[in-house]
């Protein structure tokens, strides 16, 4: 049975299957990885085949925490513009930006038919952050670009053995 409590070190004499999650330093910082696909001495890092997990920028020469899961094709994109709106005389009124990056994506994905290893890897990387430290998403098209997001609601639904559904809230974050 899966667990998102059942992580361990990566150790090379291992075979690692798709889904199973390892710890691996990156520097002096431990960090998760989730494999692909199915590897046998395939030592976790950024951009490898079979872990993901863990993304730089082109921008930055720091690790950040991805989260690489696409969803299933029901995906409700909610963006709403923070404005500063001022109420003038006769039905007049003025509209302006508030704050620099006032145009923040509110996502809910749903991820359908997940084996129970998929949804013990999503269920931990949501669950080790806490709903307060921020990863990098791909926003789906049409936005399609990575930005910072935390997961705010994650509901896990067991359907029947072996197949789960999972609903989850990300909030962008400037």
């Amino acid at each position: 049975m899966a667990s998102i409590y059942n992580t361990q070190e990566w150790l090379i004499s291992l075979t690692y299957e798709e889904n199973d999650i390892v710890v691996y330093p990156i520097g002096s910082t431990n960090r998760f990885f989730y494999a692909t696909k199915a590897s046998v001495g395939q030592a976790p890092q950024e951009g490898s085949q079979f872990w993901k997990g863990v993304l730089t920028l082109p921008s930055s020469s720091k690790a950040y925490d991805h989260f690489f899961w696409k969803p299933s094709y029901t995906v409700n994109t909610q963006i709403i513009p923070k404005i500063k709106q001022i109420k003038l005389g006769n039905g007049y009124e003025q509209r302006l930006k508030d704050g620099f990056n006032n145009i923040l994506l509110n996502y809910s994905l749903t991820f359908q038919s997940l084996s129970e290893k998929q949804a013990t890897a999503i269920t931990h990387f949501v669950h080790n952050r806490g709903g307060v430290e921020e990863f990098y998403f791909m926003a789906p098209t049409p936005i399609g670009i990575f930005k910072k997001f935390v997961c705010t609601d994650l509901q896990v639904n067991n359907k029947f053995f072996n197949n789960f559904d999972l609903n989850a809230k990300f909030e962008e974050k400037p």
